[in-house]
């Protein structure tokens, strides 16, 4: 089985890839639509992008990771009641 710790730390990696992903899209799509005004705007808004997705996906990480702590708190109570019951 997965150490707990290395777990964490692979989920935090997939969300910032993921995040960095999609904020690398947005950050695109912005610097196309602001690339007549600025001359630099395509590098400027792709690390931009990169980086606000990045910090809405840790946020969404940090959200969810007491949630998901939880969970496997219940589920290892649960194995523990059934456990004793048998």
């Amino acid at each position: 089985m997965i150490d707990e710790n290395l777990e964490k730390a692979l989920l935090w990696i997939l969300l910032l890839i993921v995040g960095g992903s999609i904020g690398a899209s947005i950050g695109g799509i912005g610097a196309l639509i602001a690339a007549p005004f600025f001359d630099t705007s395509m590098r400027v808004g792709v690390v931009g992008g990169i980086l606000v997705g990045s910090s809405i996906m840790m946020a969404l990480g940090l959200i969810l990771s007491p949630a998901r702590e939880r969970l496997m708190r219940d589920a290892q109570m649960i194995e523990a009641e059934n456990a004793f019951e048998e």
